[in-house]
C-alpha cells in the first residue's frame, strides 16, 4: 500500500478515561507505520464525564456500568494484541484537569509524550489522573514549568473551553 499523495490530517477526540481512546491511539499509530503514511493528528479533548466539579466520577454514572467487568476483560485481550495493558482503572477519575494539562503540554511541544504517559498511568498503573499531585509529577517528568502547568489545569476558562468544544462536537453527532 502506498502513502496518499496529499497531507493527511486527522482530528481525534479523546478522553484519558476512555480505554477505547487508548486502544485506538495504538492501532492508529500502528496503521500509519505499516502503511508508511505520515499524518498530522489533532488530539481534541472530549471529557466523557462533564460537570464533575469535585473531579470524581461515580461508577454508576458510566454508561454501561453494569457490564464494565466484562468489557474490561475484552479490552485487556485487545490491548495485549497491541502491546498495551488495559486494566479497569482503580479510580473513576474526572479527566478535566488531565485534559487541560494535555492542552498545556501540546502548546509546549510535549503533547505526544503527555498522551503516552497519561494513558499509561490511567490503564496500566490505575493512577488517579484527577490528582493534582500526580499531574505535577507528570509536568516535572516532562520538563514542563510546573507552576504554569498547575495554574493551567485549574483554570476554569480552560475547562470552559474544553466543555464548549465537546458541546460543539456533540451537536455534530459525537457521543463518545
Amino acid at each position: 500500500m502506498t502513502s496518499p499523495s496529499f497531507p493527511l490530517r486527522v482530528d481525534v477526540y479523546f478522553d484519558f478515561m476512555c480505554p477505547w481512546s487508548y486502544l485506538a491511539r495504538a492501532r492508529f499509530h500502528k496503521a500509519l507505520r505499516k502503511t508508511k503514511t505520515s499524518a498530522t493528528i489533532n488530539w481534541i479533548p472530549f471529557p466523557l464525564y462533564e460537570g464533575n466539579l469535585n473531579h470524581v466520577v461515580e461508577k454508576k454514572s458510566i454508561y454501561g456500568n453494569e457490564t464494565l467487568e466484562d468489557v474490561y476483560a475484552e479490552l485487556y485481550a485487545l490491548g495485549k494484541e497491541e502491546g498495551l495493558i488495559i486494566r479497569h482503572p482503580r479510580y473513576e477519575s474526572s479527566s478535566l484537569r488531565a485534559l487541560a494539562g494535555y492542552l498545556f503540554a501540546h502548546e509546549k511541544n510535549k503533547g505526544e509524550k503527555y498522551l503516552d504517559l497519561l494513558f499509561e498511568l490511567t490503564f496500566e498503573h490505575a493512577q488517579d489522573i484527577s490528582s493534582r499531585l500526580l499531574l505535577s509529577h507528570v509536568a516535572t517528568k516532562l520538563g514542563l514549568p510546573v507552576n504554569e502547568f498547575m495554574a493551567h489545569i485549574d483554570d476554569e476558562h480552560v475547562h470552559a473551553r474544553i466543555r464548549e468544544r465537546a458541546a460543539l462536537a456533540r451537536v455534530h453527532g459525537l457521543t463518545g
